[in-house]
């Protein structure tokens, strides 16, 4: 599932939660593609074997992986997996959820989330592929 938080909006995609069996973890291997003329969002497979967010304004771009390694919560080949990123806003943070847990950075970082630039417009990447505004007054309780 990809989710992406803002203040007042939540972004989703019309598929809704999304398992994947990956049968390899090859650099550059699309997951999701909604990018036109390099506007928009991507998660790729990273060269460390990781899912990489890339999100793409036209005028900047910004990319953050997963956690790598071998532990809960990293990626696995053949085996089902859900995974969420979670991008906030109001917060500029990005974080990645896979099959239930909070990558928190693992062995390899202090903290799980990344920071993206607080000048990246989220109407430039959020508007491709699918992705619709979901206001939250006019969300069921």
């Amino acid at each position: 599932m990809f989710t992406a938080k803002g203040s007042s909006a939540l972004f989703s995609s019309d598929s809704g939660t999304t398992a994947r069996n990956l049968r390899e973890l090859s650099p550059g291997q699309i997951v999701l593609d909604a990018r036109q003329n390099k506007k928009g969002i991507a998660l790729l497979i990273s060269d460390r074997s990781t899912l990489q967010l890339a999100l793409n304004d036209g005028k900047q771009s910004f990319a953050r992986d997963s956690d790598p390694g071998i532990h809960p919560g990293t990626l696995r080949v053949n085996v089902w997996q859900h995974v969420s990123v979670i991008v906030d806003g109001a917060a500029k943070v990005v974080g990645f959820v896979v099959d239930g847990t909070l990558n928190d950075g693992g062995a390899v970082r202090d903290y799980g989330f990344g920071r993206f630039p607080p000048g990246i417009r989220r109407r430039e990447w959020a508007r491709f592929g699918g992705i619709r505004r979901q206001d939250r007054r006019h969300r069921a309780h």
